[in-house]
């Protein structure tokens, strides 16, 4: 699992250098608008970046390569899955350190939108991540992108009805609605990579 995991952050640092600076101003953008479309970015430029080492996999052949590997199929779905947990909660932790730099006594409105970042993380890699494993990067495209616009039209509905603090109250038990969603997901994927079959070519 430390091999893997090392492989994914080389890999990132190689080929995807850039994306640490988006995620910086999402998150900068976020903390300064009090936006939940932003907070919701920022989430998402980090997850972006864990899922973007899979498209590097399939379109390397990594995926054959490390079938062949003494490591079972669980431990290999496992490291994406926890590479994913991983930038989910680099993105919280971002977020909330700027948040308490710009406004430290705003911390009900902060600990409302770090909910919905855990929320959305936790509820996007359970949903496209098997996708991914099933399609291909590619193919699941447009899954993520379609999942990703009806978020931000939900967000929009529930920042309509009312505060952040009076929101909360009501939405307080998703967070953990989402993580209940994520060890079944990691058992779909799972049980897909152990279907799949790959070209020793």
């Amino acid at each position: 699992m430390r091999g893997l995991l090392l492989k994914d952050w080389y890999v990132l640092k190689r080929r995807a250098s850039f994306m640490p600076f988006l995620v910086l101003l999402f998150s900068l953008v976020a903390v300064l608008q009090k936006n939940m479309l932003f907070f919701i970015m920022s989430t998402l430029m980090v997850l972006l970046l864990s899922l973007t080492t899979l498209a590097y996999d399939q379109t390397d052949g990594w995926e054959a390569y490390v079938m062949g590997l003494p490591l079972s199929r669980d431990t290999v779905v496992g490291s994406k899955y926890l590479v994913s947990l991983l930038s989910i909660l680099f993105s919280v932790v971002l977020t909330a350190v700027l948040s308490l730099i710009v406004n430290r006594s705003a911390y009900k409105d902060l600990l409302f939108f770090l909910g919905i970042q855990i929320t959305f993380g936790c509820m996007f890699l359970s949903i496209n991540l098997p996708l991914i494993f099933k399609l291909g990067f590619e193919k699941s495209r447009i899954w993520y992108i379609s999942f990703t616009m009806l978020l931000s039209i939900l967000s929009t509905l529930i920042t309509n009805l009312g505060t952040a603090a009076d929101v909360s109250r009501y939405l307080g038990w998703i967070p953990l609605l989402a993580f209940s969603v994520v060890y079944p997901s990691y058992r779909w994927a799972t049980h897909i990579m152990k279907c799949k079959e790959f070209d020793e070519s």
